[in-house]
């Protein structure tokens, strides 16, 4: 949820978020116990249920734009991110406009779902998984949480208001630095060695890596062409050191600035020390940190270059 989707979709609000209808509860005296009958939650029949997972199936499919009706007039939606909260104009707006720019639902699953039930109103409580694309290409998996509210107005279940969030706060923060420092060594030490299975654990697919020189920009399966090519060379490291680093987390976006520092040999001799400053990107998915991207230049090159 990571906000990469968020962002995208908050002009489409989604049919992806779920929107939230507010009302106000009537006051009450402070002197005096509210004196009105104690709210129960019923039984959610496998009938009942059956229609709210579909009504919810429809709303994240944005098929509201064919049935206005399955969007109450009061309609709120609040989503991760932004500050302002989205109404019933706005939503259906922002949908047409995701579906002029080409956006489309690759996967959409709900591996958990609770459900409330009083009365004519019932509660959602979900975990999602969804995946847009954009002119065929895929937008990125994003996971997180929603809170639904539906109505029931004439035989039909509607979206009435919505709240979504990534679960980015979820992201495990004690001894973030050490996490994010030993995996960015490992990266640069599974390249030196060639170490192909752990790259293609740790790199995203659509990383893009930027050099010093001019329309030098490279993907995943050139660093791995780089590491088999440097490994093919002879060449060793015998030495590897980040002397300053300097890191900034967003939400699942964590960024390491750093100075970088190597030494090796090859056929007997010395390479480098090999010198520079790396900033480097890594994104939080599925539990573990993926390194996205990185803009490399060297102060002091070598024959041997790193990761290229």
């Amino acid at each position: 949820m990571n906000k990469t989707r968020l962002h995208l979709l908050t002009a489409l609000l989604l049919a992806s978020s779920v929107l939230g209808a507010q009302t106000s509860p009537a006051p009450v005296s402070p002197n005096k116990p509210h004196a009105g009958p104690k709210a129960q939650s019923s039984p959610v029949s496998d009938t009942v249920r059956k229609s709210l997972l579909a009504a919810r199936e429809a709303m994240w499919r944005g098929e509201f734009l064919q049935d206005p009706s399955l969007l109450p007039t009061e309609a709120i939606g609040i989503v991760e991110w932004t500050e302002d909260w989205k109404h019933r104009d706005e939503i259906i707006a922002g949908a047409k406009t995701a579906n002029a720019n080409g956006i489309n639902i690759r996967r959409l699953e709900f591996p958990r779902t609770e459900i409330q039930l009083y009365g004519d109103t019932a509660i959602l409580y979900s975990t999602y998984i969804y995946e847009a694309e954009f002119n065929g290409q895929s937008a990125g998996l994003e996971t997180g949480r929603s809170t639904e509210i539906f109505i029931r107005r004439n035989g039909k279940w509607l979206n009435a208001g919505w709240h979504i969030d990534s679960g980015t706060h979820l992201v495990p923060r004690a001894d973030l630095r050490k996490v994010l420092m030993d995996l960015r060594e490992s990266i640069w030490r599974a390249y030196f060695t060639n170490d192909s299975v752990f790259l293609k654990n740790t790199l995203r697919p659509d990383l893009v890596a930027a050099y010093g020189l001019p329309d030098n920009l490279k993907g995943r399966e050139d660093i791995l062409a780089g590491a088999k090519k440097f490994a093919d060379s002879g060449a060793r490291v015998s030495k590897l050191e980040f002397p300053h680093t300097e890191i900034r987390v967003y939400e699942t976006t964590a960024i390491l600035f750093s100075d970088y520092r190597w030494e090796g040999e090859a056929d007997g001799k010395p390479i480098g020390p090999v010198t520079g400053y790396t900033t480097e990107i890594f994104i939080y998915r599925d539990g573990k940190w993926y390194e996205s991207g990185w803009h490399h230049n060297a102060t002091q090159p070598a024959s041997s270059q790193p990761r290229q």
